[in-house]
């Protein structure tokens, strides 16, 4: 349970004089969707779901980040990822590669092609020596991977497998052991370089994710700017090399906040999250959307004593993020969690900040809390397939983002509709967007030549008000 949980149950049963008995899985929820935003304010990392990362125990210190992206690949089979430290046999290394083999074919079912696939790295690897209860050593693991890519890479075949996998970046050394190939490999080491091989393979076939990337010229310092999508699933990994290459070199990170440590603003959040002064949630809302409301946040198990206190911003929020979770999107899949996790080297900034982004929210208007909390209502109500128009679009947006097509976000982020929207668009998008390039400036105008890796919700970019063209206009040039 969150701090940010503990506080707010334990003042709710104190104004209410009575214990609450809320379901666990309630409680947990809660955590996580306290700070979901629809599209794209990252509050809703800080309660990013412990299912998208992995057991570290046991992981050597290098190797956390990832074990842990391999494990969400879903390479190897589930057993793989404990005892880490222990070294493979050659059975587990045949199973790994057939199961990458497999994946980087579109998930092939064809069981002629893949048995033949495997008793062809088998006869590759160890000619007629094959124990499969045998241990196997690094040369083994890269006899093994490079049999993958001649297959899934045009230009792989002919190839030194050791030089390939090398400059590849898939091997590295031991440290000032060399590349020692004779050794054992253990299973932490098959599965980092499991994950390069797949992440290579996606980068060369053009299918990584291009999303919504720019350098910015005409600046004393180097800024990289990428527009995020704050939840997601595994699909939009690997992003495109590019696009880590900026972030390697880059001396500074900025964010629109910093969700990667919020212990210090979670109490903030519960106090602006919830009413204090007797109003309840049905006093502010219509009748008819009240009863909508009720209904919704009733499935999920929530008892009156806890649903009617929430304000209507952050109970939509909370039931936008209960749906999404359904289908497996998860805000610790975010670009910029993702980021933020890899930085640990480099000086984060805040452009906004969470109590900026709360108080955005809290102080919409009555009419704007509303028109919001019925939005997501009505998105989040399932079709005769079983699905809400909410996971239609996050599809939809998850494709655009991969694809990086700056028009089909632009229809996305469009707000249309009363003076409400209206008002919604001018404080949301398009004041945050000038503050942004404000910032994005300053950056530019850096005397020190250091290079900056700027991540902000991939909707402020695009369109006439976006960060993109206000920093056009001001002179700059932007390329992709």
């Amino acid at each position: 349970m969150s701090i940010l949980i503990e506080f707010a149950i334990e003042n709710i049963s104190i104004r209410k004089g009575k214990n609450m008995r809320i379901k666990s899985i309630c409680v947990k929820l809660i955590a996580i969707g306290v700070a979901i935003l629809m599209l794209n304010t990252p509050l809703l990392h800080s309660f990013a779901s412990e299912s998208t990362q992995t057991n570290t125990i046991g992981v050597s210190q290098w190797a956390i980040d990832e074990v842990n992206m391999a494990s969400l690949y879903e390479i190897g089979y589930e057993g793989m990822y404990s005892n880490l430290k222990s070294d493979i046999t050659n059975d587990e290394l045949v199973n790994l590669a057939v199961n990458l083999y497999i994946k980087l074919n579109d998930n092939m079912d064809s069981e002629e092609l893949v048995f033949k696939f495997q008793n062809k790295i088998i006869t590759d690897t160890w000619k007629k020596e094959h124990d499969p209860q045998g241990l196997s050593t690094r040369k083994d693991v890269i006899e093994v991977l490079y049999n993958i890519l001649k297959e899934t890479v045009p230009d792989a075949d002919g190839k030194d497998s050791v030089n390939y996998l090398l400059e590849a970046k898939i091997l590295r050394g031991r440290g000032n052991r060399g590349l020692d190939l004779n050794s054992h490999c253990n299973r932490e080491e098959l599965l980092v370089m499991a994950k390069r091989a797949y992440e290579f393979v996606l980068r060369k076939t053009n299918r990584a994710s291009k999303g919504y990337f720019y350098k910015i010229h005409g600046g004393k310092s180097d800024v990289y700017l990428l527009g995020s999508i704050h939840m997601a699933d595994i699909s939009i990994y690997p992003l495109e090399e590019k696009i880590e290459d900026a972030f390697n070199k880059a001396d500074y990170i900025a964010v629109e906040a910093d969700v990667s440590n919020l212990e210090d603003t979670t109490k903030y959040i519960q106090q602006k999250a919830l009413f204090y002064d007797g109003t309840t949630i049905d006093k502010v809302l219509t009748p008819e959307t009240f009863e909508l409301y009720k209904e919704q946040v009733e499935q999920y198990g929530f008892e009156p004593e806890v649903y009617n206190v929430l304000k209507p911003w952050y109970a939509a929020m909370l039931l936008q993020n209960l749906s999404l979770q359904q289908y497996d999107y998860e805000a610790g899949l975010g670009i910029d969690l993702y980021f933020l996790l890899k930085s640990k080297n480099k000086k984060i900034i805040e452009i906004e900040g969470v109590k900026f982004q709360i108080d955005l929210l809290d102080n919409f208007s009555p009419e704007i809390q509303e028109m919001f909390l019925l939005d997501i209502l009505l998105s989040i109500q399932n079709n005769d397939e079983g699905q809400s128009q909410s996971t239609e679009v996050m599809q939809y947006m998850l494709e655009v983002w991969r694809q990086g097509s700056e028009e089909e976000l632009e229809k996305l982020v469009a707000v249309e509709g009363s003076e409400y929207y209206s008002e919604f668009s001018q404080l949301f998008w398009i004041q945050r967007n000038k503050n942004m390039t404000k910032r994005i400036v300053e950056y530019l105008k850096d005397n020190n030549k250091k290079t900056y890796f700027v991540i902000v919700g991939a909707g402020h970019l695009v369109g006439n008000s976006g960060v993109v063209k206000e920093l056009l206009d001001q002179g700059y040039t932007v390329s992709q």
